[in-house]
């Protein structure tokens, strides 16, 4: 088999031929001789064919945008020009395989846009005319290319983001792209030619690169769950039936404390596939942390089955949590909330000593606060009485919030029938003893 010298590899004979004449070098290398000997503002008109090797079908099957890609950089490579699509490929309708892309010289004054006015430097632009058709047969597994380029101006400056500026973006995906930013100029990375987009747009990449493992969104969430076992969190639970979807996992923070309260809280059809989300807080002295979550749909079935189906896949993601050591304590005055409750599932029967050790340690806490707001009562009772109205209305001014909570506390108090689930109920009102209905 012939041999190019110039750029070293054994070839077919077809390879050495061009516009019909045979080459002592392949005709991908007189091409690009052929624009590297042209002076600069000469002309530039090319066509030619191209021929597809067995590997290259295989792996493109009968995509014609990825030929026409693998095309786009050769030509780059060779001539060192940036090419931008102009129009999706325009496929045949008769024929699989078979259509034509176009592009435009990226320099091309065609396809200049107006822009915001900012301190960007702009590209510059040429009436460059630069144009590229090719029409691509993949069943005959060949293509026509036609280049034409009326000004062989100066190159585009590469504004490819730098391969260290990469891999400091892929070391610190938890900075938001702001303070990525930030974090590459302290370190005195020259960010001149670096836009906040580019920044951006790798940030985003490299955070899919390590969540994303697969195209279906329930296996990629699976997978990774399995992944991250070593970081303590942990996929418990797992359903996956024609009418629901459910994952659960736990983070860290289940067994770093005992919970002494827990809160479920749930939002809905926030993520995609109409999933409802609900996160388990556990409660340490008043302060919540994130324990685990279940993500979950039902929209799949019928509405009058949702409600069960959703039980069900709750009660399994409680017990899940149980069986994991999420062991709550819980004063009598929650024993209302929690009967008919999925969540009841994770609350143990009472340990009397327990829960009375709990309701005394409660109380100590609370009763400093609880006599000090008396005070405060008694307080703005006496100045109302004197009238000093100013002083009054400063104070309630800044009780906003705890008119808000007492509105809420009145309207539970005067609910004819109460709910079985925790849905709609405010923190304050989700322990409400109910004696007084």
């Amino acid at each position: 088999m012939p041999f190019c010298t110039s750029c070293s590899r054994t070839l077919s004979s077809e390879e050495f031929i061009y516009e019909s004449k045979i080459y002592k070098t392949c005709a991908r290398s007189t091409i690009a001789n052929t624009i590297d000997n042209l002076e600069n503002h000469s002309k530039l008109s090319l066509a030619f064919g191209i021929r597809f090797d067995e590997v290259t079908l295989n792996t493109v099957g009968t995509d014609v945008k990825a030929i026409a890609t693998l095309i786009i950089d050769e030509i780059e490579s060779g001539d060192e020009y940036h090419w931008t699509a102009t129009t999706a490929p325009n496929l045949s309708a008769r024929y699989y395989g078979v259509g034509n892309a176009y592009y435009a010289c990226s320099q091309n004054q065609e396809l200049e846009r107006e822009y915001k006015d900012s301190n960007r430097k702009r590209i510059t632009r040429f009436n460059c005319c630069g144009k590229i058709s090719i029409k691509i047969d993949i069943p005959l597994a060949e293509a026509k290319v036609f280049l034409k380029h009326e000004i062989l101006h100066e190159k585009p400056i590469d504004i490819a983001m730098p391969p260290e500026v990469k891999q400091e973006i892929e070391k610190n995906l938890n900075l938001s792209p702001t303070d990525l930013r930030t974090h590459l100029r302290i370190r005195n990375f020259d960010l001149s030619k670096i836009t906040y987009k580019q920044i951006h747009y790798w940030w985003s990449y490299y955070t899919q690169q390590f969540y994303k493992n697969d195209e279906n969104h329930i296996i990629s969430a699976c997978k990774f769950f399995e992944q991250q076992q070593e970081n303590n969190c942990n996929l418990c639970f797992h359903l996956d039936t024609d009418s629901t979807t459910a994952i659960g996992f736990t983070t860290s923070l289940l067994l770093a404390s005992h919970y002494t309260e827990i809160h479920c809280d749930a939002t809905y059809r926030t993520a995609k596939g109409r999933f409802e989300l609900y996160g388990i807080v556990g409660n340490v002295e008043g302060t919540g942390f994130p324990v685990a979550y279940l993500i979950l749909d039902t929209t799949k079935s019928n509405n009058l089955n949702q409600e069960g189906l959703r039980t069900e896949a709750l009660i399994g993601f409680f017990c899940a949590l149980r069986d994991r050591g999420l062991n709550p304590i819980v004063s009598e005055n929650n024993e209302d909330y929690t009967i008919n409750n999925p969540i009841n599932n994770i609350v143990e029967p009472y340990d009397t000593n327990k829960s009375y050790e709990h309701i005394a340690a409660t109380r100590q806490r609370l009763e400093p606060k609880v006599a000090a707001l008396q005070r405060l009562v008694d307080h703005v009772n006496e100045e109302f009485s004197a009238n000093n109205l100013q002083h009054v209305e400063a104070i309630i001014n800044n009780l906003d919030r705890a008119f808000t909570i007492l509105s809420d506390i009145e309207k539970e108090k005067n609910k004819k029938l109460r709910g079985t689930t925790w849905r709609g109920s405010k923190p304050w009102t989700i322990y409400l003893n109910n004696s007084e209905k």
